[in-house]
């Protein structure tokens, strides 16, 4: 390595150390207020992106049961001829 690179690791780690140590357990908490924000938010970004999936996909579902639909009501079974008895009239 050369003398460049390792001063920048050495700044990183300096720096990281520093905001480490200097972080006091007051700054870690989170009252109930903000709490329920953050889960809310959570909330509202999962429902958005299930709507926006929803919208998305929709026209690629339909396209893809109209490429890919059997026709299964006009087909005719090779092995078996149609006879009128079969007729549901």
């Amino acid at each position: 390595m050369n003398r460049h690179n390792m001063m920048m690791i050495m700044v990183f780690l300096l720096s990281t150390t520093f905001v480490v140590e200097t972080a006091s357990a007051h700054t870690a908490y989170i009252d109930p207020g903000t709490t329920s924000v953050v889960f809310g938010a959570v909330g509202y970004i999962i429902a958005g992106l299930a709507a926006f999936f929803a919208i998305i996909f929709h026209p690629v579902k339909v396209l893809y049961r109209r490429i890919f639909k059997k026709d299964t009501e006009n087909a005719v079974d090779a092995e078996s001829p149609a006879s009128p008895a079969d007729d549901p009239k």
